[in-house]
């Protein structure tokens, strides 16, 4: 665990070939809450900054009971251990998800802007097309905030003998087989106290089938 001044958090690496590359995690199970892109109008009318600066990509998904899926747990909870014991001076969060019809989840969100002041090295970058294609949150984002590389999700579909393609992101659905990607960063909150989010990366669809089928 590795603190970072721009913008000022802890972050998990890991050490490869003398530098330290953020770690990005994969947990599979099935999406049973979700706030995707894109947008088909403005989700904030009056602008105001504080909730343009909120609005933010989500993800939870459950194991309903797997045991691969409470390992996966497990290993995030071993996670927090680590920025528990890193974080000096710092009381860490306790990690609180609450469940779907009682059975454990992992919830992953990013916020869709970062304030400029927190990250002043980094570059704006474009919405994705699937992301944004009515060019709503690029005529919303104001000149304060930017999207930037903690704040791109990419929306995949798998594909038989490919890595995937770009996805629809309108198109996932509760009940749907996905795989999330995200890192661990431990953000500053008020009271001394960090909150430990898993930052959102990825999302792939690997299968939509039982979804359709219990809906004919």
């Amino acid at each position: 665990v590795v603190d970072s001044e721009y913008p000022s958090c802890m972050r998990l690496t890991e050490r490869v070939d003398g530098s330290d590359l953020e770690v990005i995690a994969r947990v599979q199970g099935v999406m049973c809450g979700r706030k995707f892109p894109p947008y088909l109008r403005n989700p904030v009318p009056t602008n105001p900054l504080a909730q343009i600066r909120s609005l933010r990509q989500h993800a939870k998904i459950t194991g309903f009971g797997s045991a691969d899926f409470e390992t996966d747990y497990a290993k995030i909870e071993a996670i927090h251990g680590l920025f528990v014991q890193s974080a000096t001076g710092r009381t860490v969060v306790p990690i609180q998800y609450l469940p779907y019809e009682g059975h454990l989840c992992i919830e992953s969100h990013a916020r869709y802007y970062t304030d400029r002041a927190s990250a002043p090295f980094e570059k704006n970058l474009p919405f994705g097309p699937n992301v944004d294609p009515s060019h709503i949150l690029s005529s919303i984002q104001p000149e304060e905030l930017f999207h930037g590389p903690d704040n791109v999700v990419e929306y995949c579909r798998r594909v038989p003998a490919k890595e995937g393609g770009d996805f629809d992101p309108g198109l996932f659905k509760a009940g749907d087989l996905v795989e999330i990607a995200f890192s661990f960063v431990g953000i500053p909150i008020k009271d001394d106290k960090t909150l430990l989010v898993l930052l959102l990366r990825g999302v792939t669809l690997i299968d939509d089938a039982i979804r359709k089928v219990r809906r004919q």
